[in-house]
Parts: structure tokens; C-alpha cells; sequence
């Protein structure tokens, strides 16, 4: 039973970059601008009370902070970058950026600075472990997809002979900063697609909000409907049925999440731009808060694809300080804490075989199914500070984060023991403090922060584990995951008129903020060429 019935073109659902770009490419391209219509053309449906999707510019003490994508990646070939770097040349709305790339610091456990070493020289021996796993994967057409673990391990155990032990065991380390790119542990992580071969800088967005409302001006603002959760797309297929809904080809059914009402929306094309983690569950017949019933159901490539693909979930917690500290380093690396015995481990193994890599594997940091049930300590993951002293002046540090410890932070934070998570987090944050040089010995300034860290005057954690509709961050490739294929078939689409776009949609940008922008704009112009 429906409370009321909306007639459009087109609809969109999910008003993040995508989605955004869709409905700016539709505008830009004269769709519905000379009509004179009681109702717009085009809908975007955003479940949440805000736009932007995983794009959140939230406001601290200090500044302000991008808790999900931060970066301009790829500046070589990215065009939302380009698009933004003309107009802050013309003088027009734009966002600023900054160039934040750094060689940065890495340190251990202990706080002992691990790069620039004359001695250990850990940035030559990693560099040539990632072309040890770049070679490998070239020596053969059929070489198995393993996890990144594996290969970091087949590398030490292969070249020993050339490395000291402080490199075999800070290798450990140093090599599962990746995991910082793709939100999850290196034994889950693909050896195959876990580097990257970056297309030029990055350039730190501030902010990615400016970016979204300066988009949102340039199409009519009634296209936006917030508070709308789509729960089903029918294909109507049957001519009777067309007929009796207006001559449109597709129904969609939205709920409002704050008075429960349904509304039924009926259109002729939609761009679906919800997160892959959040269509997944639309191929199974399970109840949850964001999924998406079709009808009928999504075709067979799509279901398959999805079975050879995973996602990450990468966290952010935001540490906002009273008083500044030395050190422009815009990035400080905490390797994790490393076993000193998988020195002697590599060293006296025999044979690279499954034997040896139990023991190994027993030596690091476990994996965790997504359902955790036991305390995990920050000090066995690696983590990422990104200094904001270095980026705007700010006494503040962004720290990112991986899964499963996101997850497991993310629900302390839900619980609200944010008080909890300044002390697990504490013995890493005075091991940076040297780094840093941050004064803080009696900085107590009446926050409950700082009396467990000097200083600490507020924490900001993000929750896209907990939120509905994002459930995690963005795609992730586990061995024998093929990314190809779950691209080419939500590009190919449901049909003609069920659409798909987002970062996990495109290949060219995969997991990037500019990949699902370009994605929006394909589908935009795929209607468009079709409408008419």
C-alpha cells in the first residue's frame, strides 16, 4: 500500500559523487531545461538527511575534515581534479587542495624511526620487494593470484641470504602500510592488485563538501529528495501493467526514514549509485535497512561477479590538540608491532611450503571474520597520521585505519566509549610525540581527553562500518578476485534502463572519488544517447 504515487523521468538513487555528476551531466546537456514540467524530470532518491554519499565534510574544534575520501588521487588523468583546478584558476566556486605527498616517517613499536637509516635502508629493500611481486605475477600468464602475505613472505624467504634481520623483520612492517590504501589486512589482501601504479600525485581536497554543493547548484534544486530509502525497483515488463502505471517502464518504491511513508515513483530510466556493499545484499532474499529488492532479480553476471569480489573498510579517527607541536611531516607510518622471533623463523625455514608459512603466519597479527567478539589492540596494526600542522596549521592528526580494526573502533565509538578508544590508542600517540616534538608533558586542559592524553581537547571517529548505507568504504580484491568482471557487468547494466554507476563500476579509477564521478557522467550520456 502506498501512501502516494511521483511521476518522473528519470531517478538516481544515491546523491554522492556519482550520482551528483549524473544529475549535473543531464542538466549540462539541456535535459528538461527548456520543459515546462508540474514535477522535475529527474529524481535523485538520498536515503540519508544529507547529500554527498561517502563524501563528509565534518566540522571539529580546530578545522574542518573529509571523515571518508580526503584525496584527489591520481592528478595525471583525474578529471574532476582538472575540473576544479580550472575553475580555481578563473576565480569561480572551487575547492582548494594542497599537495600533501611526503616521504614521511615510519616507526615502530617502540618509536624508533625506521626510514632514513643508513644503516637498515628499509626504503631499498621495500622497493624492491614490490618489484619482486610485480615480476612474480609477470613470469607466467597463470601465476597464482595469493595474498600479498604470501608474497612478502616468498620474498624474505627466497632473498634472505641478502637481508639483515633488522630488514627481514621491519619488512613485516613496513610492508603492511598497503593496507592503508585498501581497508583491510594483508592476508586477506589480493598479492596480484594490492600495489598500484599511481598516475601522479595526490592532492589533499579542502574540502570535498565545497566540491558537493558547488555541484548541487548547477542542476534545479527539487531534484533532490532526502529521507528517501528505495526498497524495490520492478521492471514493468508486461504492457497491461505499463499501461496501468502511467506508460512508464519501471516502479520504484521508496520508504521515508522519518514518517515510514512509502511512495511509488514511476520513471523510465534510473541510475542506481548505492555503494557495492550495499547493492550486495540485494542478491539475497535477507531483510536489511538500505537493500534493494529487483524484480525481477538482478541478472546472473551480476550475481557472479560479486561472488569473486570484496570490499574494504577504511576508518578514520580525527585527534584535535590545544597547542601546536614542531614537525611539518605531513605523514607519520606506525608499522605495527612486529615479533622479533619471525627473524629466526626466516632465517631457519627449510622449504617455502605450507609448514612454514603456518609458522609465520603464527607469528603476525591474525585475521578476523567480519563478526568480532574480542578486544583487539591498535598497537598490532599499522596505522597512518597525517599531520595537520604540516596541511593547514592545525594541532590536529587524521589517523587512518584498516579492518578489522575499524570495525572493531567503529562500534566502541557507536557505544560511545570514546574515552576507551583515546586509551588503547594513547602508547602510539606518545611514541609520535617524539616525532612530532610535541610539548605535552603538563598540558591539561579541563577535557576529558586530556586528562588520559596531554593535551587532547576532542576525538571525531567515523562510523561506514555501522551506517546502512555504506557498510564499509570501497572495493577491495581478495586472491582469486576478479575486479574486471564485476565493472563490465554493472556497466553493461540490468537492462537498458536499470542502470549502474560508482566507484566499483568502472575501472579507471576504481575505489576513487574522480572513478565514480567519470562513472556518473557514463551513464548520464548512456540515457542520454538512448532517450532520444
Amino acid at each position: 500500500m502506498t501512501d502516494s504515487t511521483i511521476e518522473t523521468k528519470i531517478v538516481i538513487i544515491g546523491c554522492g559523487i556519482a550520482g551528483l555528476k549524473a544529475a549535473q551531466e543531464l542538466y549540462q546537456q539541456k535535459f528538461c531545461q527548456d520543459v515546462v514540467e508540474t514535477a522535475p524530470q529527474v529524481l535523485i532518491l538520498e536515503a540519508r538527511d544529507r547529500i554527498g554519499g561517502r563524501l563528509y565534510t565534518v566540522d571539529g574544534l580546530n578545522d574542518r575534515y573529509d571523515i571518508g575520501a580526503a584525496w584527489h588521487h591520481d592528478i595525471l588523468r583525474n578529471p574532476l581534479f582538472q575540473e576544479e583546478h580550472e575553475l580555481k584558476k578563473k576565480n569561480l566556486t572551487a575547492s582548494k587542495y594542497i599537495f600533501d605527498d611526503d616521504y614521511g616517517i615510519i616507526f615502530d613499536e617502540m618509536g624508533t624511526k625506521l626510514n632514513h637509516d643508513k644503516d637498515l635502508k628499509l626504503e631499498v629493500v621495500q622497493n624492491e620487494l614490490e618489484k619482486f611481486v610485480e615480476l612474480e605475477y609477470f613470469s607466467e600468464l597463470e601465476y597464482p593470484n595469493t595474498s600479498y602475505f604470501k608474497m612478502v613472505q616468498k620474498y624474505l624467504f627466497r632473498y634472505k641470504d641478502f637481508l639483515t634481520d633488522a630488514q627481514i623483520k621491519y619488512l613485516n612492517g613496513s610492508a603492511r602500510c598497503i593496507e592503508l590504501w585498501h581497508g583491510t589486512n594483508w592476508k586477506k589482501l589480493s598479492g596480484k592488485y594490492a600495489q598500484m601504479d599511481h598516475q601522479g600525485r595526490n592532492a589533499m581536497c579542502l574540502f570535498y563538501k565545497d566540491v558537493v554543493d558547488r555541484m548541487a547548484t548547477e542542476f534545479p534544486l527539487d531534484w533532490i529528495k532526502l529521507h528517501s530509502q528505495v526498497c524495490q525497483i520492478k521492471a514493468l515488463k508486461d504492457k497491461q501493467e505499463r499501461i496501468s502505471n502511467r506508460n512508464r517502464n519501471l516502479e520504484i518504491l521508496t520508504k521515508d526514514t522519518k514518517n515510514g511513508k512509502i511512495t511509488k515513483v514511476l520513471c523510465d530510466y534510473v541510475i542506481v549509485t548505492i555503494p557495492q556493499s550495499v547493492l550486495e545484499q540485494s542478491l539475497y532474499d535477507v531483510p536489511a535497512p538500505g537493500r534493494i529488492e529487483f524484480i525481477p532479480k538482478l541478472n546472473q553476471d551480476i550475481y557472479d561477479s560479486f561472488q569473486n569480489i570484496h570490499y574494504g573498510a577504511l576508518g578514520k579517527i580525527i585527534f584535535e590538540f590545544d597547542s601546536a607541536w614542531e614537525s611539518k611531516h605531513t605523514r607519520f607510518y606506525y608499522t605495527g608491532a612486529i615479533n622479533n622471533n619471525i627473524i629466526d623463523a626466516v632465517r631457519n625455514g627449510q622449504a617455502f611450503n605450507g609448514e612454514y608459512l603456518n609458522k609465520i603466519d603464527s607469528l603476525t597479527t591474525p585475521t578476523y571474520n567480519n563478526t568480532i567478539t574480542e578486544q583487539l589492540d591498535p598497537q598490532n596494526y599499522p596505522l597512518l597520521f597525517v599531520n595537520y600542522m604540516g596541511i593547514t596549521g592545525k594541532p590536529s592528526l587524521v589517523m587512518l585505519m584498516q579492518d578489522p580494526l575499524t570495525s572493531y573502533i567503529e562500534k566502541l565509538n557507536a557505544q560511545d566509549e570514546k574515552a576507551t578508544i583515546c586509551n588503547i590508542f594513547k602508547p602510539i600517540l606518545l611514541n609520535l610525540f617524539k616525532h612530532l616534538g610535541y610539548a605535552h608533558a603538563n598540558n591539561h586542559n579541563g577535557s576529558i581527553y586530556s586528562e588520559i592524553l596531554p593535551g587532547l581537547k576532542n576525538i571525531i571517529v567515523s562510523n561506514w562500518t555501522i551506517d546502512p548505507y555504506s557498510l564499509g568504504s570501497f572495493t577491495a580484491c581478495y586472491p582469486d578476485d576478479d575486479p574486471i568482471e564485476l565493472s563490465l557487468s554493472l556497466e553493461r547494466g540490468q537492462s537498458m534502463r536499470i542502470r549502474f554507476a560508482g566507484e566499483h563500476t568502472i575501472m579507471d579509477g576504481a575505489g576513487c572519488v574522480y572513478g565514480a564521478f567519470e562513472s556518473g557522467k557514463r551513464e548520464a550520456q548512456y540515457i542520454l544517447n538512448n532517450y532520444f
